[in-house]
């Protein structure tokens, strides 16, 4: 998302630098966020160029190698983070909309300045400070409430029904993928917008990886942080069971992230009509 138009102050400027990082944005010229980078180029380790976090590059602190990847790399991930967007604004004009794991709330804002809303985001992080800051340079009215999915209870405490309920790269990390379908199913009215990872199978499958990757205090069972899938088959009737009778996938296109990042990983809009 292109922040330029609405960052008109050194202020404002670095304000952002502050309370923005992994979620793709472009606050000047020269200055921009996102977490691709890391995800095509890992490999450059200590050469990335850092402003407040390891996800804000400043064009004024990196090589030009360097700054020609991230920027590349980040448009990328915008480029298919806009898609998904249009098409669900396409789909369902107007819809209200609610996101699990929100982070930095692109998809929120995003949705919003497309005429759709309200919208409700939660996040077990504190992204309170940024959504504040969007809404305030944007004009957009996003909610944010810091809550996480609890996988003792299967559910997040408190968060209503909405139009979409969109979950991004949430079930890898999730030991109870069965579960969360579940409680996203019921909160979701109308669609349900999935980014995740299908193994080729009809058969009923989960994957699982090597446990506290990512949450070294997460106990057994629910230590399962990573690679979390379902089969083709068990996601499919899965979502079947839900009442979700229409599957659109969104297909890949050239100027995302490339096929080989986006291995098994579905763009999936579940509609109930």
């Amino acid at each position: 998302m292109d922040l330029r138009p609405y960052l008109k102050t050194p202020k404002l400027v670095a304000m952002a630098s502050q309370v923005l990082s992994y979620q793709p944005f472009i606050l000047t010229d020269d200055i921009q966020t996102g977490v691709a980078y890391s995800w095509l180029h890992h490999e450059d380790g200590g050469r990335r160029c850092y402003a407040q976090s390891e996800f804000v590059f400043d064009r004024n602190f990196c090589s030009q190698e360097v700054w020609e990847r991230a920027n590349d790399a980040n448009q990328r991930l915008r480029n298919m983070y806009e898609t998904w967007l249009d098409t669900l604004a396409s789909l369902l004009p107007g819809a209200s909309v609610a996101e699990v794991g929100c982070n930095t709330g692109y998809f929120l804002v995003g949705a919003q300045r497309r005429g759709m809303g309200p919208c409700t985001g939660v996040d077990e992080g504190d992204y309170g400070p940024t959504l504040k800051f969007l809404n305030e340079v944007l004009g957009t009215h996003v909610r944010f409430r810091q809550a996480a999915y609890d996988s003792w209870k299967h559910t997040v405490s408190g968060l209503e029904p909405h139009d979409i309920v969109i979950a991004s790269a949430v079930i890898q990390h999730i030991s109870d993928p069965l579960y969360l379908l579940s409680f996203l199913g019921s909160i979701a009215r109308k669609a349900l917008f999935l980014f995740t990872g299908m193994g080729d199978s009809d058969d009923y499958l989960v994957y699982y990886s090597s446990p506290n990757k990512f949450y070294r205090d997460k106990p057994f069972p629910v230590c399962f942080d990573n690679d979390v899938c379902l089969s083709r088959g068990l996601l499919m009737k899965s979502l079947e069971m839900l009442g979700f009778r229409r599957i659109i996938e969104i297909p890949w296109q050239s100027d995302w992230l490339p096929l080989e990042w986006k291995g098994s990983q579905k763009a999936l809009v579940c509609l109930r009509e």
